[in-house]
């Protein structure tokens, strides 16, 4: 377990705690000295992170990992979207897909580590979008605006009339944000009963682009 048994500083790799000699001898070989050294071995900690997943953009997971009892001290890297990075159990919310690597530590100072990726999907079950609303200012549907989770911004929402006029347009909004919305008014004009048609692009937390249209009744 030593890299040179010959050198005054060889580096000592036993896998079980050892004890060691050493034999110093003068220039002409006459004379020595012997001294002792012992190395305990201390046993290295296991970690577990957990198998690979996928979540759904904009929810968190809390990341599970299993050790062996002798672990005292844990650490997360990155910390971008958790709650703790020196916890056992931290929650995840990741904006992009991440691989979490954790590392543990025993009273020794031994460490071991293990790594999890926590991946993002997105689609157009992370959006509701209503397909009637009532602006009739009694508090309930008064304003027609996307919501949902895991969107980092809607790109645009344009409202467009039964003949393909465009009659409202909002740009660069947070979702779920329903001064963003249209209120059911053209030109300042409140409108009567019928159908329009939307259109709607929006960013994902983790850059992916969804485009949704539909009708919508006022």
């Amino acid at each position: 377990s030593l890299s040179n048994p010959n050198l005054p500083d060889p580096i000592a790799r036993p896998l079980e705690n050892t004890s060691y000699k050493v034999i110093g001898f003068g220039q002409d070989n006459c004379f020595s000295d012997t001294a002792n050294i012992f190395v305990l071995v201390n046993p290295r900690p296991f970690v577990q992170a957990g198998n690979d997943t996928t979540i759904v953009a904009g929810t968190a997971i809390q990341l599970s990992i299993q050790a062996s009892s002798d672990v005292v001290a844990y650490r997360w890297t990155p910390a971008a979207g958790l709650n703790c990075i020196t916890c056992s159990q931290p929650y995840a919310n990741p904006v992009t897909g991440t691989t979490y690597s954790i590392t543990v530590q025993n009273e020794a100072g031994c460490e071991a580590s293990d790594q999890i990726e926590v991946r993002l999907n997105c689609s157009a079950n992370n959006v509701f979008i209503p397909n009637a609303f009532t602006p009739n200012n009694d508090g309930q549907n008064d304003i027609f605006y996307p919501m949902g989770k895991g969107i980092r911004i809607v790109n645009y929402l344009r409202i467009y009339n039964r003949w393909g006029k465009q009659v409202f347009e909002q740009k660069n909004f947070l979702i779920n944000n329903r001064h963003a919305g249209w209120d059911g008014k053209i030109n300042g004009l409140a409108q009567s009963s019928q159908v329009y048609v939307y259109a709607t692009q929006l960013v994902c937390e983790n850059g992916q682009l969804i485009e949704l249209n539909g009708k919508l009744t006022l």
